[in-house]
């Protein structure tokens, strides 16, 4: 079926993703931002790690197998001569792990669960920590799908696609089984091979939401006329086969393309106004990448003359130019995580500020605070930013120095999307050293962070027992300009489950993650002298 268009009926703001799709042979005839409604609702996932079985759950569980007729934990305590109280409690958290169940005369009995992990691995599977997640039942693609982020509302003001085509039956998100959230949100809540999803729990009712997406009509290299739909810059693959469905049907669905396609005055405005302070907007950074000395001249003035500065998410900040080879160099390296390490009273101002903010927007705020290195070594152009460590954090910040060894700190784990966004700078050592003089942008400084070997003053670090997505030296920094809003802080770790109120009452609302590992010191990862 052809549609007959006039002039201006591709949304300007696409612009970049119109280059994406013509780029693969297409050519794009129309296309603009529509809505439609999903649902949604927060999720808890506990995430559970495999270990070892000691021996007393060895006892327990090789019991449960293999002893019949079963016997009670009584019972098998006093033939091993162990205490029973012990035995009950090694038995209680075999039971809130899945692993074993009490029959109803009390004896004992795996679980098929259970018998699986602990004869396949010799292990049972401990909680390790709780994540929220965010499950969004999708009408347009019939499909349930996770998140990390809360699905925010679209504009009213964009067309609806339900106006055009009936997409109002959702998949049933009440219905969601273990099996489900196990393999669905696999990517986003697990981190290691040993991991596995064990529970979950459903935290809030279902709520609707309007969802932004973008509509492409196109002819194809066999000049046939397709639909393609995208969220952000990812392809709704069997949206985009439902539409093209539909309009190769002709007028049997009813739907009026052209009304549907059609920009209005207001819209081609907007668009066109959009898209020119865009330009402007990424045309100043490039001009801040060839006039840098002259930036931080000017930036105090700049930021002194607002009477608040908006700390932007990664999601808003512009790309570099280099984005797509940082992107692949990210995926390469398997690097999940940037780091802030920060000490727990600071974690009100944080929370309050909405932020982690640089040294400069704490002292133009007048927020009082206390950093490990308040002086910004480096030097007072990098006063702005925020120094964050990639993948695990610079523990020399904390065990170099005896009296902080203890002390109450947090690590936040920030998402990796600030490495490819304009305003980032890498320096792969401590960023002070040489008063802040190897400190720089890019894709090419990025990848200087995992050579071979890298020069700082332990000694010559090279790359031997080092994941890949370890920095060649653990104190290489990624430093942020302005801050880092807490909607892009995936959890906060704390050593110690006595610290985990004093976040909350802090003021933070996500995920928390008891891990003492996170802090640990791995002396195999450095290497002192020339």
């Amino acid at each position: 079926m052809y549609l007959t268009f006039n002039a201006n009926q591709v949304d300007s703001r696409l612009s970049k993703l119109v280059d994406k799709i013509e780029s693969q042979g297409y050519q794009v005839l129309a296309g603009r931002y529509v809505r439609y409604n999903v649902q949604q609702m927060l999720v808890k996932a506990t995430i559970s790690e495999l270990r070892k079985v000691d021996i007393f759950e060895e006892f327990i569980l090789s019991t449960a197998i293999n002893v019949v007729p079963s016997v009670t934990i009584e019972e098998l305590a006093n033939v091993l001569g162990i205490d029973s109280m012990l035995m009950r409690s090694v038995a209680e958290n075999l039971q809130s792990w899945k692993s074993l169940e009490l029959t109803s005369d009390s004896t004992l009995k795996i679980t098929p669960f259970g018998k699986k992990v602990f004869q396949e691995e010799n292990s049972v599977l401990e909680p390790s920590y709780t994540q929220n997640i965010y499950a969004i039942a999708d009408p347009l693609t019939n499909q349930i799908n996770f998140d990390n982020t809360r699905l925010q509302d679209a504009p009213l003001e964009l067309k609806s696609l339900g106006q055009f085509i009936a997409i109002d039956k959702y998949p049933d998100i009440s219905a969601l089984t273990i099996a489900d959230v196990q393999n669905i949100a696999l990517d986003i809540v697990i981190r290691e091979k040993t991991q596995k999803v064990t529970s979950y729990q459903e935290l809030s009712p279902i709520t609707t939401v309007r969802k932004k997406i973008s509509i492409f009509y196109l002819l194809d290299s066999q000049d046939q006329y397709i639909i393609k739909i995208f969220s952000e810059d990812q392809e709704l693959k069997i949206a985009s086969d439902l539409l093209t469905e539909i309009l190769s049907n002709g007028n049997e669905q009813q739907i009026v393309w052209d009304e549907l396609f059609r920009l209005s005055d207001a819209e081609i405005t907007l668009a066109d106004s959009t898209e020119h302070i865009a330009d402007k907007i990424s045309f100043d950074w490039v001009l801040a990448d060839v006039c840098f000395e002259s930036l931080y001249l000017d930036e105090e003035t700049e930021l002194a003359n607002s009477s608040e500065t908006k700390i932007l998410p990664a999601s808003s900040r512009y790309n570099t130019t280099d984005a797509e080879d940082i992107k692949s160099f990210v995926l390469h390296r398997r690097i999940e995580k940037l780091l802030h390490l920060t000490r727990l009273e600071n974690l009100n101002n944080i929370c309050r500020a909405d932020a982690i903010l640089s040294l400069y927007q704490l002292e133009k705020n007048n927020i009082c605070t206390n950093p490990f290195d308040g002086r910004k070594p480096e030097g007072q152009k990098y006063k702005n930013y925020v120094n964050c460590s990639l993948t695990y954090y610079n523990f020399f910040m904390l065990y170099g120095l005896v009296h902080k060894s203890e002390e109450p700190v947090v690590l936040l784990y920030i998402k990796p999307d600030y490495l490819w966004k304009q305003g980032i700078e890498f320096c792969k050592f401590n960023a002070a050293t040489g008063g802040g003089r190897h400190i720089a942008p890019g894709y090419h400084t990025l990848q200087t962070l995992f050579d071979d070997t890298v020069q700082d003053r332990q000694g010559l670090q090279d790359r031997n027992s080092k994941p890949i997505n370890l920095p060649t030296c653990i104190q290489a920094e990624v430093l942020i300009r302005d801050g880092i809003p807490l909607a892009d802080i995936m959890e906060i770790v704390i050593r110690s489950p006595r610290h985990e109120q004093n976040v909350r009452q802090a003021g933070w609302r996500g995920n928390i993650r008891v891990s003492s590992r996170d802090f640990d010191w791995h002396s195999e990862w450095i290497v002192r002298g020339s």
